[in-house]
């Protein structure tokens, strides 16, 4: 499938359908740059959230007059944002929380 000026148009309009559309044509990406930037402190899950938020993002933000291709900057932004997560989870000062036992498990014990 190719994300034509039309679809994209659509999908910045809200149409759910365009969306949808770029979001299964992505996801594949998503979840690949996801799983290749797990640590400690960040599930597959949250990453490929940060991913599609940042799809939604490339949406909203794409310029064609800048001379790439839509599939090009919208992996690019997905990359850089599960990237920016990984940073921000493998944080020293997120340790404490990485590190936690929720009540509940620890009253089983």
């Amino acid at each position: 499938m190719t994300i034509t000026p039309a679809l994209l148009e659509r999908a910045r309009q809200g149409d759910e359908a365009a969306q949808s559309a770029i979001i299964a044509h992505l996801m594949p990406h998503i979840r690949r740059a996801a799983a290749a930037n797990l640590v400690r402190g960040l599930e597959r899950e949250d990453a490929e959230q940060e991913g599609l938020i940042a799809l939604f993002g490339a949406i909203n933000t794409y310029q064609p007059q800048q001379h790439a291709a839509f599939d090009t900057y919208a992996i690019r932004c997905v990359r850089n944002a599960i990237a920016d997560a990984r940073r921000r989870a493998g944080r020293k000062k997120h340790l404490p929380l990485n590190q936690s036992v929720p009540l509940d498990e620890r009253q089983a014990t």
